[in-house]
Parts: C-alpha cells; sequence; structure tokens
C-alpha cells in the first residue's frame, strides 16, 4: 500500500547483428508542437531531510518556469521529514512507500501518471542552479526531436565531478561507454545515455521506455538502450547548464556505505541485465561485476570496501577534468 499525503492529509491509494548495433536514431514520427514548458519535478528520498531541503529551496529559486513537484519517500519518514513534508504547498505531492522501491521501482511510480509537457527525475542531493532550466528549455525549443537533456554536476566546491551523461557504443555485442568531451561554448553534447537522476525529458518519451525495477543499478543504462533502439528521440547533455550534486551524506552514513556497496546483488543484477539485452559491458567492467565486486563483498573487509568507494569518486573526478579539455 502506498499513503498519498496533500497538504497536511494522509490517505491510501494504491537478423546477425544485435537490433541496438542497427540503430541510427531514425526519425518515427517524433511530434513537433510549440513547446509548453511546466515541468513536474520527481525526487526520491530516504529520510535526508536537510539535502531534500536544499534541492527544493534550488528549484524555488532557479526553476523560472510553471512547475510542480511530486516526491517519493522510500520508507516512512522520519520524525523530521515528516513534519517538513506536512508543510509544504499545493502543487506538491508526496507518496510514501513502506518499503524502498529501488530507483527504478520509485521513478516509474513517480512519472507514470505526471501530466505536464516536460518532466526532471532529480536525485534528493542534487541543486538547480541559475542556467540549469533556460538552458535545457532552449535545447527542447530548438529541435523537436530531442527528447531528454541532463547537464555537468559540479561539487559544493564548483569543481566538475561529471559530465552528466556518456556515450553508447556497441560492437559485436559489448557495450562501451565512453564518457563526452564538452564544448562548453556549445548549446548540446549529443550523447545516448543520461543520468536518470539528473535528467530532464519530454512526457511524450516515456512510450519510448519504461523504468525496470528489477535491475536497480543498470536501471539507467536499460532505459538508455530502450531508447536508442526504439530510435525515435535523440538526447543530449547542455554544456552551459549545470548542477550541483551535493554527496556530503555519504561520510555520515557509514551503515549505508556498506549496504550500498554488495557485489553480490550487483552481479545478479548485472546478469539480469545480460539476459535481458544479450549483451555485456566492455572486458573491464565485465570483470568487475563478475568476478571483482562479488569477492570483496564475499570476504566483507571494510577498509577495501571504502577504499573502492574513495576510488571511484577518485576516477569519476579525473574523467569529469578529462571532460573539460
Amino acid at each position: 500500500m502506498f499513503v498519498e499525503h496533500r497538504r497536511g492529509r494522509f490517505t491510501s491509494s494504491s537478423t546477425d547483428k544485435h537490433p541496438l548495433e542497427q540503430s541510427e536514431h531514425a526519425n518515427k514520427g517524433a511530434s513537433t508542437y510549440r513547446l509548453n514548458e511546466h515541468v513536474t519535478f520527481c525526487i526520491l528520498t530516504m529520510n535526508r531531510t536537510p539535502w531534500l531541503k536544499r534541492c527544493i529551496s534550488s528549484i524555488r529559486q532557479y526553476c523560472p518556469k510553471p512547475y510542480s513537484v511530486k516526491i517519493l519517500s522510500q520508507g516512512y519518514p522520519d520524525q523530521e521529514l515528516a513534519g517538513f513534508l506536512a508543510r509544504l504547498s499545493d502543487n506538491f505531492e508526496v507518496v510514501i512507500s513502506p518499503i524502498n522501491l529501488g530507483c527504478g521501482g520509485g521513478r516509474r511510480l513517480l512519472t507514470e501518471k505526471v501530466v505536464s509537457p516536460l518532466i526532471m527525475t532529480i536525485d534528493d542531493d542534487m541543486y538547480l542552479t541559475e542556467n540549469a532550466i533556460p538552458a535545457a528549455m532552449q535545447a527542447f525549443r530548438r529541435d523537436d526531436r530531442l527528447g531528454a537533456v541532463s547537464m555537468p554536476q559540479y561539487d559544493m566546491e564548483g569543481r566538475l565531478i561529471s559530465a552528466g551523461g556518456r556515450r553508447l557504443i556497441v560492437r559485436n555485442g559489448v557495450i562501451f561507454r565512453p564518457r563526452p568531451r564538452l564544448d562548453f561554448s556549445a548549446e548540446l553534447t549529443e550523447v545516448e545515455d543520461l543520468d536518470g537522476g539528473a535528467m530532464i525529458y519530454r512526457s511524450e518519451m516515456r512510450k519510448s521506455f519504461s523504468w525496470d525495477p528489477n535491475l536497480y543499478d543498470f536501471e539507467d543504462l536499460d532505459k538508455s538502450i530502450q531508447i536508442m533502439t526504439d530510435g525515435v528521440w535523440k538526447q543530449g547533455i547542455v554544456p552551459k547548464g549545470k548542477l550541483i550534486h551535493d554527496r556530503s551524506w555519504l561520510a555520515r552514513n557509514p551503515v549505508y556505505e556498506k549496504t550500498r556497496f554488495d557485489g553480490l546483488a550487483w552481479r545478479r543484477q548485472y546478469r539480469s541485465f545480460r539476459s535481458k539485452w544479450r549483451m555485456r559491458l566492455d572486458l573491464k567492467s565485465h570483470l568487475l561485476f563478475e568476478c571483482a565486486y562479488p569477492l570483496v563483498t564475499v570476504f566483507r573487509s571494510q577498509w577495501v570496501i571504502s577504499a573502492i568507494n574513495i576510488l571511484i569518486q577518485i576516477r569519476a573526478t579525473r574523467q569529469a577534468h578529462q571532460a573539460r579539455a
């Protein structure tokens, strides 16, 4: 059962080549119309109230277009979060799930009934900046076939940490995901794989993909392959936009850090992904998910897990600097 909260009241609601290798983003008739720029922000949260507050504050401050907000609390909110949710205004809708649905399940629940022309799936530790929404709207207005955009992500000190998406290249059933080099003077850098926690897309694009709640850490890649295979919409990064990704909660939650790294679960999800698409990741990534991460989990060495988390962050930062170059 899900509990929906509005204005302080709680109520119950209940070929030889792989097809992807043949896809050339053929235009199957993406509609053309004057863009209605109303955005529905869909936010997942799990008792991270200070970060959620800053996320919502950034929307109020930096979204110059009409907007609505839908929030999913994964698990029952604690006292601090419940009090904050109860004070939200009429253009906010809150849904509470007794269990953690994961990113894929949560986003599917939040987005499936959105009626606005544009949807932004944004994590509760992501913050808008002044040019984020205007840069996205400009890109949408210029190209009716552009279905979704994301933006470069920066840390709290203003350092670039992620381009916001990747290229997808498929060769002989192997998926390569190189990071794009961003031209910060350009209006758009086309890519095929956007970060689902920082993505604005036309609601029409829901016909081209769905969030798969069974793939957990692979739901982002899965939805990108669906969109590529369908071949209707283009996707891209708007380099002139900017999001702040505040991951300061990581150092304050060692229990979450320990449960977040589950190499055995990652391998199961990876195998489910491989079974679905009949493809695998590049050799290095393949060996990490099939061998390295499960072994670390079996031995349950906390210092190794922490070290890997740090190395992942360092590697992401280096790649982000390469994207800037």
